[in-house]
């Protein structure tokens, strides 16, 4: 974790500490052994994320973030996922680093494929039962 992104954990840490005073009471502020806790979850982020992460966690939930909280989300706000960070993934792009785009070619259904759907959907509609759905188009369908 580069000097910049360590400022910003200890701002957002401190920013959680004034906004969450329930658990300021009963748990103490953050020690040296919490921040290096913090550090070492979220080595990998940078500055901006850290900041993005913990400024949506306090406008959303009404507790004291776990590490979990911070890289995954919650319930309450689970869009705060890492992989949000659009510029991130336009950088990551950029770099060759993404898959590429899936080719989009329609493929048709098989004439024989669309029969048996065709089949299937009537015998729905005239409550067929499976027996005689699978002696009408002649073959076996498990279960």
């Amino acid at each position: 974790m580069d000097k910049e992104a360590y400022k910003q954990l200890l701002i957002s840490l401190k920013k959680c500490e004034l906004n969450y005073h329930a658990h300021v009471r009963e748990f103490g502020k953050l020690g040296k052994a919490e921040i290096n806790f913090w550090v070492e979850q979220l080595f990998d982020y940078n500055a901006k994320s850290i900041e993005k992460a913990f400024t949506r966690h306090i406008n959303s939930c009404s507790f004291f973030p776990t590490a979990k909280d911070i890289r995954d989300g919650t319930i309450n706000n689970p869009k705060r996922k890492r992989g949000d960070d659009w510029e991130q993934l336009a950088m990551m792009e950029q770099q060759k680093k993404l898959l590429p785009e899936p080719d989009k070619k329609s493929v048709t259904m098989p004439d024989n494929m669309r029969n048996i759907l065709h089949k299937l959907q009537n015998a729905v509609k005239e409550r067929q039962s499976l027996e005689e759905f699978r002696a009408e188009i002649k073959t076996t369908i498990s279960d």
